[in-house]
């Protein structure tokens, strides 16, 4: 190489003068590739003590070199994807305290105890399409509601986050949660580019009647006394957004003291090697075992059980208990 040849010159020099060690280190360009090799000279000496010739050992260390630029190389493409693996969890990490924050202590006033748990599929996820809500609305009543809008990712992220808030203003408004259903479902199916979604909304008043309305999302289960069940969704709607201009029904049930709402989403009891009612019976059976427990202490099981499982998708649990 063109800036090797003084380097180059030298050590040719320090070897006749009779140096010892004479050595360096040179780069040569060999059919369109940089080979670096290692020179070690020495003179040979006439009777007269001058040099007549030189002997030089050269040793090429290309391939000692390409394993040590790969691996610096490697080194820095791991370096660099640790830091943005590192902000991307943290950036997520503060977008699901923004979208998914925890219940309101103002449910206390209107006699009701909840937890809620974000599950995501990957440990280093924070966020994704799952979501819950669950706050004091100014008529009196509790909004109570879980969904999953379709897609993983920044998008699902999106929908998810449009469709909670949406669902929430909605419900300020005093419409119930079959007119909530239908016009999230007229808003999504009026977006070109949005997608399906799952949702269950309720409001529950002072007199302990839930009212509430499903789109395509699993019934929530009730756990009463010692048993736990599914509540009866026969006004199940299709899901949001699959048909425009559906009209979505609610039904009513009556809830004591003592019971334990859990809505979640279907991530909760889907696997690829089992039907989903297989999953849903395993978590009645769970729900079942958390006699006696407080709201937070469902989840708190709960969630243990889904990170023991293989699971293939994010999920969200919601625990309502009327006091």
């Amino acid at each position: 190489m063109p800036e090797d040849a003084g380097p180059f010159g030298e050590f040719i020099a320090s070897v006749l003068a009779g140096e010892e060690p004479a050595w360096t280190r040179i780069r040569f360009m060999v059919l369109g590739e940089v080979r670096t090799l290692d020179l070690l000279g020495r003179p040979v000496a006439g009777t007269d003590g001058r040099p007549w010739a030189l002997q030089i050992v050269a040793r090429d260390l290309t391939p000692q070199m390409r394993s040590r630029r790969r691996l610096v190389e490697k080194q820095a493409e791991t370096e660099q994807l640790r830091q943005q693996a590192a902000a991307e969890h943290h950036v997520a990490a503060v977008l699901r305290e923004a979208l998914l924050p925890t219940y309101t202590e103002g449910l206390a006033e209107l006699g009701l105890t909840a937890a809620a748990a974000y599950l995501p599929a990957e440990p280093d996820a924070a966020v994704g399409g799952d979501w819950y809500k669950c706050r004091p609305l100014p008529s009196g009543q509790a909004l109570i509601a879980i969904g999953d809008a379709s897609g993983h990712g920044l998008d699902a992220v999106a929908r998810m986050a449009q469709q909670r808030h949406a669902m929430a203003g909605l419900a300020q408004t005093g419409a119930g949660p079959g007119e909530v259903a239908t016009w999230l479902n007229d808003l999504l199916s009026g977006e070109p580019a949005s997608s399906t979604a799952t949702m269950v909304v309720g409001h529950l008043a002072t007199d302990r009647i839930l009212r509430w309305a499903c789109a395509g999302h699993p019934a929530p289960l009730l756990l009463r006394g010692g048993e736990a069940f599914a509540l009866p969704a026969g006004h199940r709607g299709p899901l949001l957004g699959a048909l425009a201009g559906h009209t979505y029904e609610a039904a009513d049930f009556p809830l004591e003291s003592g019971d334990v709402l859990l809505l979640y989403t279907d991530g909760v009891v889907e696997r690829r090697d089992r039907d989903i009612t297989d999953g849903i019976n395993a978590l009645t059976r769970s729900l079942t075992a958390c006699r006696r427990c407080s709201p937070q202490q469902v989840v708190d099981r709960l969630a243990e059980e889904y990170v023991r499982a293989a699971h293939d998708d994010d999920a969200c649990l919601l625990a309502v208990q009327v006091d």
